[in-house]
């Protein structure tokens, strides 16, 4: 596979991560899922939830 392959970010719908990850694992590849992270105040979500509000 390329490198700019492998290194790229794609966005994938959830229910078909499994699908995915199933598919390279018999093809001897293995998947790497990193949290998203907000690109504003890079807060990771680590959990389905929602951005923090900053109180002032």
């Amino acid at each position: 596979m390329s490198q700019a392959l492998t290194d790229a970010l794609v966005s994938i719908r959830e229910k078909d991560v499994e699908h995915i990850e199933r598919s390279l694992a018999r093809a001897g590849e293995g998947l790497v899922v990193e949290p998203a992270v907000c690109q504003e105040c890079g807060f990771g979500f680590e959990k389905r939830e929602a951005l923090p509000v900053a109180r002032a």
